[in-house]
């Protein structure tokens, strides 16, 4: 067998979950920039504190996806438990209301700027977020 090449569907959904701790980095990264740079876009307040807040709730959502990855990775390689499969649903969950907090302030935010901004972060928000939740939530 060639080294890193993977042996069945375990090793790859191992693998994938493993590559997915550096994609957790860059938009914790991306979504904390964003909600700082929006909070000082803004006159002191409470939706700049609100900001400043939400930069932190961005690497919260980064922490829950990798105890969510971590308990996939375990299921994977060990006897998958019901609560294995609860907490990382849990994490998978809290996670997306993060992301979307911070969405939904950066559109906030935007709207207070320029409208035009606040429909496209609108409709990104959508693409990167809410579909993805809709088809996980309905099974498709």
């Amino acid at each position: 067998m060639v080294v890193g090449q993977p042996r069945d569907l375990t090793d790859v959904a191992i693998n994938n979950l493993s590559f997915d701790f550096l994609f957790l980095m860059c938009y914790a990264l991306a979504f904390s920039l964003l909600c700082v740079a929006g909070a000082e876009a803004l006159p002191p307040g409470g939706l700049r504190v609100t900001g400043f807040l939400l930069s932190f709730g961005a690497w919260g959502a980064a922490l829950l996806d990798g105890l969510e990855n971590s308990n996939l990775i375990r299921a994977l390689l060990f006897a998958p438990t019901e609560r294995l499969a609860r907490t990382a649903a849990l994490c998978a969950w809290a996670k997306f209301a993060l992301i979307l907090l911070c969405l939904l302030y950066l559109a906030a935010v935007a709207y207070r700027r320029n409208k035009r901004a606040a429909s496209a972060l609108a409709l990104l928000a959508f693409l990167l977020v809410l579909a993805p939740l809709v088809r996980h939530v309905a099974g498709i």
